[in-house]
Parts: structure tokens; C-alpha cells; sequence
């Protein structure tokens, strides 16, 4: 009688672990592998260039940002073909005249917009060195080599949207 009542007490209590840790999965924030913490409505957003009716994607912690512009030295022997076969020359001024601006990841997929506080929209149409994936970092596409060089490395949030 003794070695049932302990089975049926076990049974009572893995029951209730399983619902207590169920609840608490739930209510967790939900986070992807790369420590992005997905939400569907903006908190800090009040920027009017952030589309607030889209699904937006924050990132929880500062990311790594560097610039490069489009020279040889930078990036390859075609610096204006980026990594989607797109003329980055070209797509530069387009998206300008939108106030968007072009970056660089090795890590979000291609044509993903991005607001990064302080700069605006970003579209990513160019991929970083291999060496440089898994690390969430991402460049941004200047008009000069000076101006690359005097934004250096900086760690900015971001929202994806």
C-alpha cells in the first residue's frame, strides 16, 4: 500500500511540474537563436519613418556597427555589384532619395529593412566577410572612405521591421 501511495504522490507531482513549467514557458519572452527578442509592436519607437503596423523585431542588446564605402580596399575587385547581384552604385542614390540608407550583414537575410537609432532606415543588400557570421555585426555603406573611417566602431540597437 505504501509503494502505491508513493507512485500515485510521484505521479501528482510530475503532473504539476509539467503544468507549472508549461505556464512559465508561455509567458517567457520569446527569443530567437541569436538573441533577438521578437514583439510585435514597437516600445521605444517614435520615429515616423518606423511603420508601426508592420512586426517588429528588437534587438535586446547594443550590436556591433562599422561602415565601409564602395572602394576596391573594401570590398572586392567590383565594389558597385553587391552581394544579390545588385549595382550598389545605383541602388545607393535610389534609396537615398527614400531616406533609406545600405548595409552589410552576414547574418540577415538580404533586402531585411532595419531602423538603427539614430541613422534610419537600412536595408541590407550586401553580405560581410564569411569570417564575420554568427557575430550579429553589421556595416554600414558610406559616401567616402573618411566618413567610414570616422564612424569606426560603434555598438547601436536596431529594430528589424
Amino acid at each position: 500500500m505504501k509503494r502505491k501511495t508513493k507512485i500515485i504522490i510521484n505521479s501528482i507531482l510530475a503532473i504539476l511540474m509539467f503544468i507549472l513549467l508549461g505556464s512559465v514557458w508561455l509567458y517567457m519572452p520569446k527569443y530567437n537563436e541569436k538573441g533577438i527578442f521578437i514583439q510585435n509592436q514597437p516600445q521605444n519607437a517614435t520615429t515616423s519613418q518606423l511603420d508601426t503596423s508592420k512586426r517588429v523585431v528588437e534587438i535586446d542588446d547594443k550590436t556591433t556597427f562599422t561602415a565601409y564605402n564602395l572602394s576596391v580596399a573594401q570590398t572586392d575587385d567590383s565594389p558597385c555589384i553587391g552581394a544579390g547581384n545588385n549595382n550598389l552604385c545605383e541602388l545607393k542614390q535610389i534609396l537615398k532619395e527614400q531616406n533609406k540608407i545600405i548595409c552589410a550583414s552576414r547574418d540577415l537575410p538580404l533586402d531585411t529593412e532595419i531602423y538603427i537609432d539614430g541613422y534610419g532606415i537600412c536595408v541590407i543588400k550586401d553580405r560581410l566577410n564569411i569570417r564575420y557570421k554568427g557575430t550579429n555585426r553589421i556595416d554600414i555603406l558610406m559616401d567616402t572612405y573618411e566618413e567610414a573611417i570616422n564612424f569606426g566602431v560603434r555598438e547601436l540597437k536596431y529594430k528589424v521591421i
